[in-house]
């Protein structure tokens, strides 16, 4: 670590490149520039425009809080402020400098407490989608926006980023609607919402704000009695998930991942162990019961990369992603199991004695696992790869399957994020998670 010579308002700009080369989301890059203008502005007002990264304190973190306290911004628009400086402080950790660490500022809790989501109920959800005068272009455009939040539980900032590919991973219903909305525009524009007053020129993709806009003119149409924004669409999703001619219809609750012991490891189609006797209508507290068991069985399960080494496109925590991966499951669009303990005479173990020696979370152990799988396949004639591409970063090894399904392999620890994109967004995969505790997690779509 060094001490940066510069005024830390300097390394501002250079933490905003660094933020835009990395993937963050224009938003989101817009919003930390004008969270800190206001850092800057109190920097200035408190005569300490030339501190630098390492001369920054805990009392002056503290000073700014109380600065803002006194702005008359609620506790969670506080919040941020502070989220925006916690992320250039996290900046100079990234790059060697000397500073305070980004977890000496923590959040308030008040600000989460007051901030609540009431999901629709089912009927309102049926209304809503029934709002929008499909006959025009604009409302055409409006459905499938409902249709596609209520189907995917994206956020905002994620919708307006899609391009026209993305309606070929949505339900059937929603990939026709789209289909019809796209031959009612009659343009060549990759986005797959755009605004039909951009003034000619200009940038025609939909903005955040004019979504909302949207997602509110139709709350208020049916006489919703509280602003209906994206997300709390994202949080009644689920209950509309359930949905089938307007009653919610009846889910298998699964029980735990099935346990499965083999004598050597081939892929298979497997399926999560669900007992047929437990059927009930579900509620949605029901719902989230399930998804709650998933999110917990992941985190105990999944050997997960530090938070602060994944780089993410979208701002989504560890958390976020196993939440989005335990929908996907519950709702049957994943398959998730665990493989344990490692089967005897298999071709984990041709190599168990000398693996033996290393340490597990080690690079000898790290490769000496890929020379074992990559050996076992390459003797099958199986086409394997090292470190192939996917949708989002790379895997240790893939495997072409005679059926044509691609399997991938991931080492050790991983990134939830990676393991929920490229699930998503890549078909008829599966991918292997070899951890340094004797035991596997598949995942396959």
């Amino acid at each position: 670590m060094r001490e940066s010579g510069k005024p830390l308002i300097e390394h501002i700009p250079h933490f905003l490149n660094y933020c835009e080369d990395n993937g963050l989301a224009l938003n989101t890059l817009k919003n930390y520039k004008s969270y800190l203008s206001r850092f800057i502005f109190w920097l200035k007002n408190s005569r300490k425009e030339n501190i630098k990264p390492h001369e920054l304190t805990a009392d002056d973190i503290a000073d700014y809080r109380a600065f803002l306290s006194r702005q008359n911004l609620s506790p969670l628009t506080q919040n941020y402020y502070l989220i925006a400086l916690r992320a250039l402080l996290g900046y100079f950790t990234a790059k060697d400098i000397v500073s305070p660490v980004s977890a000496k500022i923590t959040l308030s809790g008040t600000a989460k407490a007051k901030k609540t989501n009431n999901p629709l109920e089912l009927k309102e959800i049926i209304r809503l989608l029934e709002a929008p005068d499909i006959k025009s272009n604009a409302g055409l455009r409006d459905r499938l926006i409902l249709e596609i939040i209520i189907a995917t539980g994206l956020k905002a900032n994620q919708i307006v980023r899609l391009n026209r590919s993305f309606l070929r991973k949505t339900p059937e219903h929603v990939s026709l609607l789209g289909k019809r909305y796209l031959e009612s525009r009659g343009d060549n524009d990759s986005a797959l919402f755009i605004n039909y007053r951009s003034r000619k020129g200009a940038a025609r993709r939909l903005t955040v704000r004019s979504l909302e806009r949207i997602t509110q003119k139709y709350g208020k149409i049916i006489d919703i009695s509280i602003p209906v924004t994206p997300e709390i669409l994202r949080w009644s999703s689920h209950k509309a998930l359930l949905l089938k001619e307007s009653k919610p219809r009846e889910i298998l609750i699964p029980q735990f991942h099935r346990i499965i012991t083999a004598a050597h490891y081939e892929f298979r189609e497997t399926m999560t162990k669900i007992n047929a006797s437990s059927k009930e209508t579900a509620s949605w507290h029901m719902v989230e019961s399930v998804i709650n068991q998933e999110v917990d069985w992941l985190k105990e399960r999944f050997p997960r990369l530090p938070e602060e080494y994944t780089e993410k496109p979208l701002s989504l925590t560890h958390n976020d992603c196993f939440r989005k991966i335990a929908i996907l499951i519950v709702e049957g669009k994943i398959r998730a199991n665990e493989f344990s303990p490692l089967p005897r005479n298999s071709f984990w173990q041709e190599s168990a004695a000398e693996l033996g020696k290393t340490i597990r979370h080690g690079e000898d152990w790290h490769q000496k696992t890929m020379a074992i799988i990559l050996k076992h396949f390459q003797l099958k004639n199986y086409g394997a790869t090292i470190q192939p591409a996917l949708a989002y970063g790379r895997a240790d090894l893939g495997v072409h399957l005679p059926s044509g399904r691609r399997l991938y392999f991931e080492i050790g620890t991983s990134s939830p994020y990676k393991l929920w994109f490229n699930l998503l967004s890549m078909e008829n995969i599966a991918i292997v998670i070899v951890t340094p505790s004797n035991y596997l997690l598949e995942f396959s779509n």
